[in-house]
């Protein structure tokens, strides 16, 4: 499928109808649409993220899809897809629409988000260099290992279980903040972990080892 890239939504349809037999054209347009987007999210889908919407500041169809408010690239190829199979059906693509409904879907992980980097930011300012710090961590075991993990947006909520989870207890040695990503992190150093036959975020961790954590999503208090 080379040739040369879509700048617009609209050329990126125009290339399938261009390069698709008819038949293949024929396949797509008589599957119901769900079922089409969804066969089609391993092949053309991957061809269209990893081709067309690579982050170059120079990509026309990447920025078009970012002033419309859509940032997630599944969302993109298969906003493309979803318009080429309306538009071979003869129906209305109504890309505003898909918009929306793109936004609506993602609205209460943005809120949660928002609510998370927060705290996040919080922690970094209320923690200084050379504080006693206590990270908890929820811990999944269901597949026979324990691995230390994160809830994250849009369902974050969780009880700490002193039976079952894991409490790290450390220093922070060093403070670290991006304001490009929009994350904020610490280096701690651990002194002591609650269980030691748990990998954190599926890594080994032991007493003394210097490590960063980032603080979105994570449970973190003061004191020994």
């Amino acid at each position: 499928m080379a040739g040369k890239k879509p700048a617009t939504i609209d050329e990126a349809i125009l290339y399938f109808e261009k390069k698709w037999s008819d038949k293949q054209k024929e396949k797509f347009k008589n599957t119901p649409e769900k079922t089409a987007i969804s066969e089609t999210e391993l092949t053309y889908g991957i061809f269209i993220r990893s081709k067309w919407l690579n982050p170059d500041k120079n990509n026309p169809l990447l920025k078009e899809f970012l002033d419309l408010g859509v940032d997630e690239s599944h969302d993109m190829s298969r906003l493309i897809l979803t318009s080429l199979h309306r538009k071979l059906n003869n129906l209305p693509v109504d890309i505003e629409g898909q918009v929306q409904e793109i936004k609506e879907y993602w609205k209460p992980t943005r809120i949660c988000e928002a609510a998370e980097d927060k705290i996040a930011e919080q922690n970094f300012k209320k923690f200084n260099i050379g504080d006693s710090i206590t990270i908890f961590l929820d811990v999944d075991a269901k597949f026979g290992t324990r691995n230390a993990f994160l809830h994250e947006c849009p369902n974050t909520e969780w009880s700490f279980d002193y039976k079952n989870d894991l409490m790290i207890k450390g220093i922070v040695l060093d403070k670290y903040s991006n304001a490009a990503k929009k994350n904020v992190s610490f280096k701690v150093k651990i002194a002591s972990l609650s269980s030691e036959n748990t990998t954190v975020f599926f890594k080994n961790m032991k007493a003394s080892d210097e490590v960063e954590f980032y603080l979105m999503y994570l449970l973190v208090k003061g004191g020994k």
